[in-house]
């Protein structure tokens, strides 16, 4: 799939379901494999890559190539009648490059979309489950946070917590992987493969600009990022609902086609 085209103009839109459609194959497979691996395999991760699937949300000026939010929604639903994992990964990744694309500060986000180097892929979860104690430039940040799909193929990662002495205030952090644990927990019924385990941080200084606000609004990246966060991210998890329903109505309709009902009837 090229990155050419323009959010809207339903080029990107087309090429990535073109894409998905030919890959259905390869998707399906690498959920099996993920469900044994607890993660993405790796080269799943890679074809995610160069099909660009992580940065639909990321701001144009730092390399994304946005959707717009019903389209973002059709990719995703698409990627999850192929297989679940596949599709909870690329919107997990989505999301997080796009938050800390479009609401970091510009020295922050520079940093972590930076020029010389591939499109970063970010992990985590902006809740605040720690707490930041600030210091000259900056906040000194402890704290665990859960389910941090697609962790283990990640660079930066993503959480929030809330300042010492203003508790009702929340502000998420961006670091790159190597400044956190990541724990190994995620042995679970369900979504094994989509690679979801905690990481934590001890007393990591974080610079003031790989901090923000997303309370304050996001600061680049156009019209599409012109929404409170919480509407930013709602097109995420009802698309891949609405693909894994999709896929398991076909799947009950095949079997039914070649089950039959009675003792040795006909199939219907």
């Amino acid at each position: 799939m090229s990155g050419a085209g323009q959010p809207g103009d339903g080029g990107v839109r087309a090429g990535l379901l073109s894409d998905i459609r030919d890959r259905r194959r390869e998707f399906e497979a690498a959920g099996e494999r993920a469900e044994e691996l607890r993660t993405l395999p790796p080269d799943t991760v890679e074809t995610l890559r160069r099909m660009r699937v992580f940065w639909l949300k990321t701001p144009r000026e730092l390399g994304g190539t946005p959707l717009e939010p019903l389209e973002f929604c059709d990719v995703i639903e698409e990627l999850a009648y192929a297989d679940v994992s596949v599709a909870w990964a690329a919107m997990i990744g989505a999301g997080c490059a796009g938050i800390a694309g479009g609401w970091l500060p510009d020295t922050g986000a520079r940093r972590v979309f930076a020029a010389d180097r591939p499109l970063p892929l970010v992990a985590g979860q902006p809740q605040p489950r720690g707490t930041g104690r600030p210091v000259m430039g900056g906040y000194v940040v402890s704290g665990r946070w859960g389910f941090a799909s697609g962790i283990v193929h990640a660079s930066w990662l993503i959480g929030a917590f809330r300042p010492e002495g203003d508790e009702g205030r929340m502000l998420v952090f961006v670091v790159p992987k190597d400044e956190a644990e990541v724990i190994d927990n995620w042995r679970v019924a369900g979504l094994q493969g989509t690679g979801s385990p905690d990481f934590s941080v001890d007393r990591v200084f974080v610079p003031e600009e790989m901090t923000c606000d997303l309370a304050a609004g996001a600061v680049r990246g156009g019209d599409l990022f012109r929404q409170e966060v919480h509407l930013f991210v709602s097109n995420e998890v009802p698309p891949l609902c609405v693909g894994m329903a999709c896929r398991a109505l076909d799947d009950m309709t095949e079997l039914a086609s070649h089950t039959a009902r009675f003792p040795n009837g006909e199939p219907n």
